[in-house]
């Protein structure tokens, strides 16, 4: 095979089927160090001229007057302004036919390397899901029906909970009373003093123990409480044996349902100029350019053309 890599794109007639294996293609040109600035020293050596050419034409640009006062002076405008459009051609002609062979090779890697990749995981939210996404959707399907089952389990306990300590509570109440009659029966009977005196006794000393009971129920009753507002990737972190762990987080998001009910004086200052400047093209165009707006300049005006 005749080595091209030399030859301008315009003088090439070595066809892509050429007697060298498509798998050796790439890898040369992956295998070959800084091959960009070999690319640049390619375009250097075959091209170098065309700077000599650009400097002329400026040089040309800078021999005339600044301003034009007669008809021969704007003829050598004409023909300088004909002359570099020529010029500018020849340049994009040679860009488009050197850059074009690696152009269609950048085609063939991304034809080939692109589908498998996205297949494999969706590169953004539009593309279709691939592999890790469908496999993602599917793990976060059962983490939200763990959680959503560790959340209800979670309330179930402190609702528990809760109705014990209510329950403790209206316990230590009664007992409260029953001593509190206890200790007036006593007041009444002195004769007797001592028997309602232990009674009594017996009855503060159940009220006491009942009361610590009404603590330690509306402790676990809090504690019940603070797990209800556990984080989700605390309640169903799991580290899978010798490979990743699960969890959750939580993800921020803004989806488009309706676009004819969005605020558009909240959305605006967040639109790029380019974009304005886009849009108000577009619309002045719709209307011809016959309409203004505020803000902006729209009509039609004259301007020099060289044929």
């Amino acid at each position: 095979m005749n080595d091209n890599t030399t030859v301008p794109a315009s003088n090439r007639n070595v066809p892509l089927s050429d007697n060298v294996a498509p798998a050796a293609l790439p890898r040369s040109i992956a295998q070959t160090e800084n091959f960009p600035a070999l690319v640049s020293e390619y375009m250097e050596d075959e091209y170098g001229a065309m700077r000599t050419t650009l400097a002329e034409l400026k040089d040309r640009l800078a021999s005339l007057p600044s301003v034009i006062e007669d008809d021969d002076v704007m003829g050598e405008y004409a023909k300088l302004v004909k002359d570099a459009r020529d010029f500018s051609a020849r340049v994009e002609a040679t860009r488009v036919a050197e850059k074009d062979p690696y152009y269609r090779s950048a085609q063939g890697v991304d034809g080939f390397a692109v589908p498998i990749r996205d297949q494999a995981a969706r590169p953004n939210r539009t593309s279709k899901p691939g592999v890790a996404d469908e496999a993602s959707s599917r793990i976060d399907d059962y983490n939200q029906r763990k959680l959503a089952a560790e959340r209800a389990r979670r309330e179930a306990e402190a609702r528990r909970l809760r109705e014990e300590e209510d329950a403790r509570r209206r316990a230590a109440e009664e007992a409260q009373r029953a001593a509190d009659e206890a200790a007036a029966k006593a007041a009444r009977a002195r004769k007797d003093q001592d028997a309602k005196a232990e009674a009594a006794l017996q009855a503060n000393t159940q009220a006491a123990v009942a009361v610590a009971d009404v603590s330690v129920a509306a402790q676990k009753a809090e504690q019940a409480h603070i797990d209800t507002l556990a984080k989700p990737a605390d309640m169903v972190r799991h580290r899978v044996n010798e490979g990743p762990t699960v969890t959750m987080k939580r993800e921020s998001y803004a989806a488009l349902e309706d676009q004819t009910k969005l605020d558009k004086d909240k959305l605006w200052p967040f639109i790029s100029l380019a974009e304005k400047e886009k849009a108000l093209r577009a619309w002045a165009k719709n209307t011809g350019y016959t309409e203004q707006m505020a803000g902006a300049r729209i009509g039609s005006r004259e301007v020099s053309v060289v044929r």
